[in-house]
């Protein structure tokens, strides 16, 4: 069986010798969503730090299509509540939208869940956090979410000027 690496990143650092590696973690573990509120995942305070950083894939899973994903990074990337399963919905069929996110609503998906997922890779430099958020007056659930994040272990050297 072959594996081949898509990431334009990636496939930089390898050529290159870098060290790096991957965090995948999928969570089917439901949990409420306050009212107005943002949840940092993996857990609250958790910042995926490194030189170099790739965001390969995130999903979650939701009872309410007022739910979605938020991500900060550098360079800025602060999406604060755009990313709503309501909003991706809307757009995916009106525009050829650029974020690279995606939602399926019923009847793609069974009654009462609502998905949202990304589909194109986002990479930042030395830090990123994640979060799933409400921006319902009332609480929800999130039915589970998961991850794919590549860290570059150590700085790249600098370049020499020719």
């Amino acid at each position: 069986m072959s594996f081949t690496v898509s990431s334009p990143l990636i496939v930089d650092w390898i050529k290159r010798g870098l060290e790096w590696r991957y965090f995948w973690r999928p969570v089917m573990r439901p949990f409420t969503v306050p009212a107005g509120a943002h949840v940092q995942i993996p857990s609250e305070g958790y910042t995926f730090s490194a030189p170099e950083g790739s965001l390969i894939s995130i999903a979650a899973v939701f009872d309410h299509p007022a739910c979605g994903l938020r991500l900060e990074c550098e360079p800025e990337l602060d999406t604060g509540e755009l990313f709503t399963i309501n909003t991706m919905a809307f757009l995916a069929g009106l525009v050829n939208q650029p974020y690279g996110i995606s939602a399926t609503v019923p009847p793609q998906t069974p009654p009462g869940v609502y998905n949202i997922a990304n589909v194109k890779e986002w990479s930042f430099e030395e830090w990123m956090r994640l979060y799933v958020f409400n921006s319902d007056s009332i609480d929800h659930r999130c039915l589970g979410y998961g991850y794919t994040v590549a860290l570059l272990r150590e700085a790249r050297e600098a370049e020499k000027e020719s």
